[in-house]
């Protein structure tokens, strides 16, 4: 997803990049600034942003983050950023900066600041001029910022000794009040040197109390809140622990997260004496959100056939470009022992799943056959520090470089949870409209969104729409741009736009949709990039499935029974609409898809496999070849410049143009979402994947063409 007008400048994806590069300021006096030519301003620093956007339409934003300040002699520069400045006695001097934006022939122009110093403390005012060479808008930034102590700045410690624990001690775990500082090292979530099997089995159901998360924001505008409490049952097979309620989001209480739980472990250790551990990945998703942000973390405890200890858990990564933040703390936990309904049945699908996992393996093994220097191009990116994961889908095995998070590599890489944002409109739009062609016939891509939605609006724009204009995002819908231009336009920053996204319910969404203007051409005729057009298309699927199937029918259990069960996806989480009454919402389909890794790959050997699964075509052939299967462009011109051509867009895909190394000139289906989130098919039979947060506009956010570079040295695209 991206937001990228000049019109509506203020959306908070923008403002994520005016904040970024404007308020960078921060000083110390760690010498005598009278003996020196320069202070010392290295290190790590605590940044509160003001950005007043009221010259561009918008109002205000406040931002808390971290940033680091590289210094050599008296030249400064942050790191990572282009941004650099020279130290004058006990003052900064920024110099005027021109950033290229994500839009071809945008630029975020900053002028010259100063930053004087007082004690630990700095404050700066900057001007700024956003502009796309036709049209500009001025803004303002204040910033202030501390200078952290070095009792402050938390690295990922390493374990000291992995045979005795002195973290996450027995002790510890049933002690009364808990007093931890900071999170930990991940590996402290896992089994230590001389583990073994766990002593006791695991059966029965586990209650969570709510509680206060101790936290450090990095990147953040809200308060980050209490841990949710849940109940959820579990049992153990073999050495893994196994939540009942897998892979499902879960609602969360006296909290504004909900929950999504994750097989995990059990083992001892001999300092334990009578008790077992456990562990497992979770993964937190803001309740009142309408996008795919999650926060992954880890959870372990303590248990005997009776009793358990508390829960200690941590939060350490995000796909959550705006939220970034540490948490950590320990929940009251009560188990009630017990042999689970149908366990039997349980474990034996449980043994299945794991069976029918697709092989992930490290990155290392690429490394023996391939010259690590050309591999390690896959992540060659300014947004490089916002990636999570990244790898390849070579002959159906899947080759991952390690789950990055701020203290260490996630244990349970293959159960993270990306929040993949607009790739939904890929897995989950495009994936729809194929199975319910499938099912019903290659017509339902000529079916009328008038036919099964009443829009209620001052026009007749929404006469013609189809629901494969829709998936080609050609509605002929809108109100940014009324002139047929060659430039990239989307309509999510809009005002409108906006106000769509807060929305909750179908009703107040449709409402909105309704408000939208008509374009002075047909539907078909012109790329625009709206979200909410995909929802109006998921709408529109739900209710004619209904038509066919009943009023009980739903498009994202009709998805979950007959295409991700069959391939092996018991459950894919989503979110939905929030509707009254408690009744299920519509899935979210233009951002709202939480998938993992072993999820992805499935869909993409489906896709790759011409939509047949054992035998059973699944999605329909003719289709999925109109989307994958040309050598050449097809669907509509984006606007979207990349090095070697405008990027096209056709049924929810981004085409796009890639000269090989060997001289011939391709396209290239890719699924994208916002952060920099990447599912590339590749003509080689390569899938490339990356989940990341950048922020909108930051230099290397979209920069995907690493992932083309090391899937076309692997396996040439051309001969010469």
């Amino acid at each position: 997803m991206r937001c990228i007008t000049i019109k509506h400048i203020f959306c908070r994806k923008i403002v994520s990049v005016f904040i970024f590069f404007i308020l960078m300021i921060f000083l110390v006096v760690s010498a005598d600034a009278g003996e020196q030519q320069c202070i010392d301003v290295s290190g790590k620093w605590t940044v509160t942003d003001i950005i007043d956007l009221s010259g561009c339409g918008g109002t205000q934003s406040i931002k808390n983050y971290i940033m680091e300040i590289i210094q050599k002699d008296c030249k400064v520069s942050i790191k990572g950023e282009p941004q650099k400045g020279e130290v004058i006695g006990a003052v900064i001097h920024w110099s005027k900066i021109t950033i290229p934006g994500e839009q071809v022939g945008s630029n975020l122009i900053l002028e010259d600041a100063v930053s004087p110093v007082s004690g630990n403390k700095t404050n700066m005012h900057r001007r700024w001029t956003w502009t796309d060479g036709t049209n500009s808008c001025p803004g303002t930034a204040e910033g202030t910022a501390i200078k952290q102590s070095s009792k402050d700045i938390k690295s990922a410690l390493t374990v000291p000794d992995k045979t005795h624990r002195d973290q996450i001690n027995k002790d510890e775990m049933f002690a009364d009040t808990y007093n931890g500082n900071s999170p930990l090292q991940n590996d402290y979530f896992m089994p230590f040197k001389g583990a073994g099997p766990a002593l006791h089995k695991f059966s029965g159901k586990l209650s969570i109390s709510s509680t206060k998360m101790s936290h450090k924001i990095l990147w953040a505008g809200e308060k980050v809140g209490t841990f949710p409490a849940f109940k959820a049952k579990f049992f153990s097979y073999n050495d893994h622990l196994v939540p009942l309620e897998r892979n499902m989001l879960l609602k969360g209480e006296d909290s504004t997260w909900n929950i999504i739980l994750a097989p995990g472990r059990i083992w001892t250790e001999p300092d334990d004496k009578v008790y077992s551990r456990a562990s497992f990945p979770f993964t937190l998703v803001p309740s009142g959100h309408n996008f795919s942000q999650t926060h992954n973390g880890i959870a372990t405890f303590l248990f005997n056939d009776k009793q358990v200890s508390a829960l200690r858990f941590q939060i350490v990564q995000e796909a959550a470009p705006e939220e970034k933040f540490d948490a950590w703390g320990q929940a009251e936990m009560k188990y009630l022992p017990s042999k689970l309904q149908d366990q039997i049945v349980l474990t034996q699908q449980y043994a299945k799943e794991l069976k029918d996992q697709t092989p992930i393996r490290e990155w290392s093994e690429l490394e023996q056959t391939y010259d690590p220097e050309m591999l390690e191009k896959i992540d060659e990116t300014k947004n490089q520090k916002n990636i999570t994961l990244s790898g390849l889908i070579i002959d159906d095995v899947v080759y991952a470089r390690p789950c990055q998070t701020r203290w260490g590599d996630y244990p349970y890489c293959g159960q993270m949870r990306h929040g993949v944002y607009s790739i939904s409109k890929s897995l989950g739009a495009m994936l729809s409209m194929l199975r319910l062609a499938q099912k019903y016939g290659d017509e339902v891509f000529d079916l009328k969104i008038k036919d099964y939605i009443d829009i209620e609006s001052n026009h007749d724009g929404w006469s013609n729409v189809t629901f494969g204009n829709i998936l080609n995002m050609a509605a002929g819908i809108g109100n940014v741009e009324p002139r047929k231009v060659s430039r990239y336009v989307e309509e999510d920053s809009s005002a409108l736009g906006r106000r769509f996204f807060k929305a909750l319910t179908t009703k107040e969404k449709l409402k909105l949709i309704g408000a939208f203007g008509n374009y002075p051409w047909e539907p078909g005729e012109v790329f625009r990039y709206r979200t909410s057009d995909t929802f109006v298309l998921a709408v529109a699927m739900d209710r004619y499935i209904k038509s066919k199937e009943g009023p009980k029918a739903d498009l994202w259990s009709l998805l979950t029974h007959e295409v991700f069960q069959p391939i092996g996806i018991a459950h894919m989480p989503v979110l939905r609409s929030k509707e009254l009454k408690g009744e299920r919402g519509i899935p979210l389909l233009g951002g709202g898809m939480l998938p993992n890794l072993d999820e992805v790959a499935k869909l993409v050997k489906l896709l790759r496999n011409g939509g047949k699964h054992q035998g059973e075509q699944l999605l329909s052939a003719k289709k999925l070849y109109e989307a994958f299967g040309k050598a050449k462009a097809s669907g509509l011109p984006t606007g979207w410049q990349l090095t070697h051509g405008e990027t096209y867009y056709n049924m929810s895909l981004w085409l796009h143009p890639y000269r090989s190394k060997n001289g011939c000139l391709l396209t290239i289906p890719a699924m994208s979402g916002h952060g920099g989130n990447y599912l590339i098919l590749m003509p080689n039979g390569i899938t490339a994947f990356r989940f990341a947060d950048g922020r909108e506009g930051s230099l290397g956010t979209y920069d995907s063409s690493g992932l083309r570079k090391v899937a076309d040295y692997i396996r040439p695209f051309c001969e010469k």
